[in-house]
């Protein structure tokens, strides 16, 4: 039962029958950080080529046009021709002829807005590389029994689509993000009167809600618009200029003007067309709208398209450019009826523009504009339903433009698709069998991201039905079973619904009023991508008035957010309320005013576009730099910074995250190093570190000696500086050379008061340990949500001019101290070279990588820096055909989480060649060398640059002998390269750079760069996929002939940008995982804990989602003789709703005793004090878990158990979150208190829909119990009946609840026999089904050890089990039956373990995918197996111990993380987190003589999030 008022339930109403076995694997929804390994040598590839080990035979088809609907979800069995269609030309054998039967309830209930955009992170090894230069027809041959192999001949220009969009879970909870943006918010138009009324909507600053509520104005702004009423409004917004356009026809009773105003940032003005004035149109009035305007994706130019009765050619239409009207004109090819009702639709990657008319004689038309000129005509059908029954929407990959209508009194909607030079055939979507009125209005939207269209149908009577198109066929139309309001009333009609697509994870949301609902609401359902459409919820109430009106549902425009805006017309006035992506938001009533009932939808909501300002510092031949301010689309004109000693060679520079603070440095003519820190407007002043020399009237940060940078010279004058700021802190880190130092590679930082060194004194000092010779080359690198950087350095002396060689080194800074500097080679750049040095940090990850050359190779060597240690030097070869060696290079980290900690490279080479590759957090995957050779420069000619919304990459570079700058792109695969012919660019390019706006919501790039005299800048607008040319600005005209004088700086906002490091979390899913105590949105941290040999205190270290921090002292476990005391066994949990956690263990003492965490720190807690649980008689093991703790899903009560060793029955006590609910109380019904009946081992189970529990006891003498909590009392325990026989061994069985149905489910091993068994319990019942056993699961001794973790989004559990033989198997258990049976494959054959055997298993939280980890016998090696819907495959390796004694995971219930702490041989404590890849961390318990022993002595537990 889930609560309708926070989120719908994702369980469709009825299930097809299926085998899940015959499915093929789901791809794995989460991990982009651990991309797999290709084949660099290859190229471009759209399939990864070294995964984990998968079958083919497990895969869908992959087609790119058709987004995720590729993806076999919960859907009955198809017929071949509703399959997509594939190229036959490359493998038509390989279509099934039919899709298998699937029960969807045992497929994993995925969470859509975990859902990468881009190519999956984790797939099987056996896919091969591809060549950029080889067509994907050239794929390897799949298993044509299993799946289609065929990919279409070409991929479409944009993002590929061949896999949903979504978010990943493997986000840390230290969150990363210090990006400032300018937020995004929105207006509601609205009209009772001549004038245009708007209220704004207020942007919030984090990455996930970029609004938050509409503001109620009781005196809003408003527009002159017209002379009358206005009752219909529409409206657009100029997708590359902050511009928006309304347009609109006055009331009823007049004659109706047509007319229209314009925005222009803000200001807006009445429309005014040449040769036809601010009043379009004067027509007969209706109750039609007769005006509608768009915008062309790629010009920006609007096309405003009108009906004018007055005139011959009665449809009319004229273009807007940005800077005036073109004459109005006739459309010449339209000669049908009155256009009543007309839509238009923007190809989203051309000028193209679909407009549909429904006619006065109930025609339907379509006509299209090409960007110039209108050049097809087509008529759908001569008798229209109902004149607004026809939608229009592109599908966003292919440009395909779909038109959908009703024809006569048909309950189907017809629909026909625009392939860009033709019309398809007309074909019918047949209604749900349950509707049977006829199209009275459509609804048709796009989702940006792929093909997929939402299209929602409201009837005649009222009725509304939905249905899903996947870029190749319809889904199965979906009945919502409502009555929406009557919406015709009088001759006038609205809307009562609207469909939309969330823009970042491919969800869908469907929103209706409800004719029998009195309730001030509206109801609604989402569409998941895996499970389809939900039951039907209803939101908050709230509104004003009922909803009996119109409903709009606008979705944000562009990729970075998953919000829709609702806007719901009641009686009178219209309410709006936001939807987050998860939820509904707060509804604000009453937004605007609706005079009378005589008007129609004269409202309308336009979302801002997203446009970030920024700054450009540039020097020329003065000792004054200069400066522009970036408003979003021009530079505003030049200004003076402070003046320098001479001017500037070369200049880097940082914006400050938490302050409205800049600094610029760079070396001057003269040699010195000179910054300067300045505000967002203006006011440069020279930074004088303490401690520097007056020269010249100025304060260099040196003193002397470096050679002057000569105009002859001008090749040395490399920067010899850097600045980067802490992304927590906000301190910045100025570092520089000085060769008049014995330490030549100087720091300070500036903590926005003052210039100290890390001790707190005043001025600078030496980099410690830094031995290299002077510093020419500095790069600087800032890890996100951290105060780590990185520093690289290249030195040389005076004879590096002159043909001496360079050394490059890297240092650590942690925030607090210098780490030790590795010298990364002898045999760096000479003379001839240029410092090939490059760092760049993953941004999620917290991992570094430092790229740089060597002399005499071709190849680029590369480190990685990962918690606290570099790893060993590695080789990456260049494309084939690189002759040069690395001259330039250019690294630049992704932000987006579409494409997780990937990194791409750019190089130019000793022989002026360029080429690039892509990192993908594990591997380089995406080799690319273009076919033209760059301009041999000072300063490199090419540079690189992700797209922070998509995580697409672009590069540019310069050509030889040419002004031409080239560019290509890269969404997975390398697009064809394109050229940029810069307006007024006359000269050879010499350097370049590319600066990404850091909002998560633009797409924007700035590109700078400079020819032999002159700076220029133009904008990538990557949502239109253009240069905005007529932003091209020559920045400075006079002299610029140094190697790179100028820099880029976006802006942060202080009131509207995310200032400190946000929360990123993966949201929980719209339709929630069956649990009332969902997580919080926030990524939790989660802490390690546990006791060391000779220690009575526990240790305990906290996980801050990329590092563990320092070890600390925990409580004392308790005093004996020796002050000796430790846990050998330990179990915790974790409060579903409060900042609360509790651990349980038994000591070697034999004692129990419990720590509670709360309020920042862990205490004993206990309900009687003292130091223990038991009432002092020693338990009689100290190797099982005599204790356990249980939380109740709904309460967030703490439930101990524990064995009290003196009346051997189990005792219980329940904390109430401050206090003790009870006291100590006894399980009365256990049976008598001898020896042979002592609890040794418990398991506990909470049901996450209700407080139930189930509690498992095995005694001394193997005998096996359980007890039914139901809130208040328990129920037992009671025995099971075993045949007469014990179980093997006492932790031979365990106990689980399934998350969505609240059935349980038991397991144990018996001692008769190798096989392990099972019973069910029926929600709502108190008897175990009978006893049975696991088909298909022939273990090779008598059950060890079981264990069972539950899939939180299904009725999933995954089961682990090790035999007598030390022998590890797991199964899948789906809800009804087991699947998936499998041992864990084992090179030695045997586990390693004693006691507590090597072995773990988990689900992770949102994917529905397993983890299963194991040590094998003799090896050091820690393994793992991954579920991936259908089948286990072999996943890589975390690494290795000493021999892994034990080990647990635990699953991150924010997102799909799992922590796995391991215990060795060489009592040592170990921690790797899973996020789709292993990251793996320092021993925990780090000092010698730390030893951790026991069974189990430690635990991790991850925060709630609260």
């Amino acid at each position: 039962s889930l609560d309708p008022s926070s989120a719908p339930s994702s369980i469709p109403s009825a299930f097809p029958s299926i085998d899940p076995s015959s499915l093929p694997s789901l791809i794995p929804s989460r991990a982009p950080s651990s991309l797999p390994s290709l084949d660099p040598s290859s190229g471009p590839s759209s399939l990864p080529s070294a995964l984990p080990s998968m079958e083919p035979s497990l895969f869908p088809s992959l087609y790119p046009s058709s987004g995720p609907s590729c993806l076999p979800s919960a859907l009955p069995s198809l017929e071949p021709s509703l399959l997509p269609s594939l190229d036959p030309s490359s493998d038509p054998s390989s279509l099934p002829s039919a899709l298998p039967s699937v029960e969807p309830s045992s497929l994993p209930s995925l969470n859509p807005t975990s859902f990468p955009s881009r190519l999956p992170s984790v797939l099987p090894s056996n896919i091969p590389s591809i060549g950029p230069s080889e067509s994907p027809s050239a794929l390897p041959s799949l298993d044509p029994s299993a799946s289609p192999s065929s990919l279409p001949s070409s991929f479409p220009s944009r993002i590929p689509s061949v896999m949903p969009s979504f978010v990943p879970s493997s986000l840390p909870s230290a969150a990363p993000t210090t990006f400032a943006f300018t937020a995004v918010g929105g207006s509601l138009y609205w009209s009772d009167s001549a004038k245009i009324g708007y209220n704004d909507f207020a942007a919030n600053t984090t990455e996930y809600v970029v609004g938050n509520l509409l503001i109620k104005d009781s005196s809003p702004s408003d527009i002159q618009f017209a002379t009358q009423k206005i009752v219909w409004l529409n409206g657009a917004n100029c997708p590359i200029r902050n511009e928006a356009m309304l347009v609109g026809i006055g009331s009823a009773g007049n004659p109706g003007q047509v007319v229209g105003a314009l925005s222009n940032r803000g200001v807006w003005s009445k429309i005014n067309v040449t040769g036809v004035g601010e009043v379009l149109a004067t027509n007969t009035p209706g109750k039609w709208p007769h005006i509608v305007v768009a915008y062309e994706s790629t010009s920006g130019n609007a096309l405003l398209v009108w009906y004018d009765q007055s005139k011959s050619l009665k449809l009319r239409y004229s273009i807007w450019d940005s800077s005036g009207w073109t004459a109005a004109a006739g459309l010449s090819i339209y000669t049908f009826g009155v256009p009543n009702w007309m839509q238009m639709a923007s190809h989203p990657d051309s000028n193209e523009i679909v407009l549909v008319v429904g006619d006065s004689n109930d025609d339907a038309h379509a006509v299209v504009w090409n960007g110039s000129n209108w050049i097809d005509v087509h008529t759908f059908t001569t008798s229209m339903s109902r004149q607004n029954s026809i939608s229009v929407a592109y599908e966003a990959q292919s440009g395909h433009a779909m038109v959908v209508y009703g024809v006569g009194t048909a309950s189907s909607v017809s629909y026909t698709i625009w392939d860009g030079t033709s019309w398809a055939v007309q074909t019918p979507l047949s209604s749900p069998g349950s509707i049977s009125g006829f199209p009275y209005w459509t609804s048709l939207k796009q989702h940006i991201r792929s093909d997929r269209l939402v299209l929602g149908v409201q009837t005649n009577n009222t009725k509304i039905w939905l249905c899903i198109w996947n870029g190749a066929a319809w889904e199965v139309p979906f009945d919502t079973i409502t009555t929406a309001y009557q919406t015709d009333p009088g001759g006038l009609f609205e809307r009562n619904f609207d469909v939309a697509f969330e823009s970042d994870s491919g969800e869908a949301l469907a929103v209706f009023g409800h004719n029998g609902n009195t309730l001030k609401a509206v109801d609604y359902c989402t569409w998941l991508p895996t499970s389809g459409w939900s039951s039907i919820s209803t939101t908050a109430t709230g509104f004003k008035n009922l909803p009996r009106s119109a409903i709009t549902l606008d979705p944000f425009p562009t990729p970075g957010s998953n919000e829709i805006m609702l806007s719901v017309e009641g009686t009178g006035n219209v309410d709006g309320v936001l939807w987050n992506g998860i939820g509904w938001n707060t509804i604000t009533q009453e937004v605007s005013k609706k005079a009378d009932s005589t008007l129609m939808r004269n409202w309308i909501f336009l979302w801002d576009i997203p446009i970030t300002s920024g700054t450009v510092v540039y020097a020329d031949d003065s000792d004054e730099p200069k400066y522009q301010g970036w408003t979003g689309e021009v530079f505003n004109g030049e200004k003076k910074a402070a003046k320098n000693q001479k001017r500037y060679y070369w200049i880097q520079s940082a914006e400050a995250p938490t302050r409205n603070e800049k600094i610029i440095v760079g070396i001057t003519k003269e040699g010195y190093i000179q910054a300067q820190i300045g505000g967002q407007g203006g006011g440069w002043t020279p930074i004088n570190v303490p401690g520097s020399e007056l020269v010249s009237g100025q304060f260099p940060l040196l003193s002397s000696g470096f050679r002057h940078c000569d105009d002859a010279l001008a090749v040395i004058c490399w920067p010899r500086s850097a600045v980067a700021y802490e992304l927590v802190s906000g301190d910045a880190m100025l570092i520089w050379a000085d060769k008049s130092k014995s330490n030549m590679l100087r720091y300070s930082i500036w903590n926005g008061v003052a210039w100290k060194t890390k001790s707190g004194a005043s001025g600078s000092e030496g980099v410690p340990g830094y031995f290299g010779g002077e510093p020419q080359w500095i790069q600087i690198a800032s890890r996100p949500g951290h105060d780590e950087i990185v520093v690289a350095i290249a030195d040389g002396d005076d004879n590096v001019y002159a043909g001496g060689s360079t050394v490059d080194y890297v240092v650590v800074w942690d925030g607090d101290d210098w780490g030790d500097v590795l010298e990364l080679d002898r045999t760096g750049s000479n003379a001839l070279e240029q410092p090939s040095i490059s760092v760049a940090y993953e941004s999620y990850s917290g991992r570094a990588m430092v790229v740089y050359g060597v002399s005499g190779s071709t190849n680029i060597r590369y480190r990685i820096w990962n918690a606290g240690g570099w790893g060993t030097e590695q080789t990456l070869a260049p494309p084939s055909g690189t002759t040069g060696i690395p001259y330039w290079t250019d690294l630049k980290a992704n932000r987006n989480v579409y494409n997780l900690n990937y990194i791409i490279l750019g190089v130019h080479t000793s022989n002026n060649e360029v080429w690039f590759n892509v990192w993908n957090s594990t591997s380089w995957i995406s080799g690319y060398k273009p076919t033209t050779s760059t301009y041999k420069t000072d300063g490199s000619s090419m540079a690189v640059a992700f797209e922070s919304n998509s995580g697409d990459a672009i590069v540019v570079w310069g050509v030889s002998g040419s002004a031409v700058i080239k560019y290509a792109t890269w969404n997975g695969v390398w697009m064809t390269a394109n050229a940029l012919n810069p307006v007024g660019n006359k000269k050879l390019v010499r350097g370049m750079q590319l600066y990404a706006d850091p909002a998560p919501s633009s797409g924007g790039v700035m590109l700078v760069w400079q020819d032999e005299k002159e700076l220029y800048a133009d904008f990538w607008d990557g949502n239109t996929m253009q240069w905005l040319q007529k932003s091209v600005n020559k920045l400075d005209t006079t002299n610029i002939v140094t190697d790179q004088p100028f820099t880029f700086m976006w802006t942060m906002d202080e009131e509207n940008a995310i200032a400190v490091a946000p929360n990123i979390s993966t949201p929980p899913p719209s339709s929630s995982p069956s649990t009332s105590a969902q997580p919080s949105i926030a990524l939790p941290d989660g802490t390690a804990i546990w006791t060391v040999k000779d220690i009575t205190n526990a240790k305990y270290r906290d996980f801050k989602g990329t590092y563990f921090d320092t070890a600390l002292t925990g409580p004392n476990i308790g005093i004996n003789a020796d002050n000796k005391r430790r846990w050998l066994y330990v179990q915790g949990a974790t409060s579903p709703n409060a900042d609360e956690k509790f651990v349980v263990g038994v000591t070697d003492e034999k004692r129990i005793t419990a720590m509670k965490y709360s309020s920042g720190s862990w205490a004993l807690t206990h309900p009687t004090g003292g130091n223990f649980l038991d009432s002092g008689a020693d338990v009689s093991s100290n190797v099982f878990n005599n204790a356990i703790v249980g939380y109740e899903s709904q309460s967030g009560r703490a439930m101990l158990v524990w064995n009290d060793g003196k009346s051997k029955k189990p005792k219980y006590s329940i904390w109430g979150g401050s206090s003790w609910a009870t006291g100590i109380m006894e399980l009365s019904s256990y049976p008598a208190t001898i020896d042979s009946v002592e609890p040794l081992w418990f398991d506990i189970a909470s049901d996450p829909n209700s407080n139930a529990l189930i509690l498992l006891i095995v005694d001394k003498s193997k005998a096996l119990y359980t007890a039914f909590w139901n809130g208040n009392v328990w129920t037992g325990p009671a025995p099971i009946n075993l045949g007469g026989n014990t179980l093997q061994s006492e932790t031979g069985a365990a106990v689980a609840f399934e998350s969505t149905s609240g059935d349980a489910l038991l397991v144990y091993g018996r001692n008769d026999a190798s096989n392990v068994r099972y019973r069910t319990r029926t929600n709502g019942t108190s008897t175990w089904s009978t006893d049975t056993v696991i088909p298909s699961f022939t273990l090779g001794n008598k059950v060890e050890r079981t264990m069972l973790r539950s899939d939180p989004t299904s009725n999933r559990v995954v089961l682990g089990v090790v035999d007598g033989a030390k022998r590890g198997w797991t199964a899948i258990w789906n809800g009804a039956s087991w699947t998936s049976q499998i041992e864990l494959p084992s090179v030695q054959g045997q586990l390693t373990g004693n006691a507590y055997p090597s072995i773990a298993v988990a689900f992770e939280s949102f994917s529905g995918k397993a983890l299963a980890v194991y040590g094998e016998k003799d090896s050091t090696l820690v393994l793992s197996q991954i579920w991936n819907g259908s089948t286990w495959v072999k996943g890589k390796n975390a690494g290795t111990v000493a021999k892994t004694t034990s080990m647990t995971l635990t699953s991150n219930p924010s997102t799909n993380e799992i922590m796995m702490l391991v215990q060795d041989e060489g009592k040592d404590l170990f921690a790797w987190l899973w996020d789709g890849t292993w990251s793996s961390f320092p021993v925990l318990n780090g000092a010698v003589n730390n030893d951790v022993e026991g069974t189990l002595p430690f635990v991790y537990l991850w925060d709630t999030g609260y």
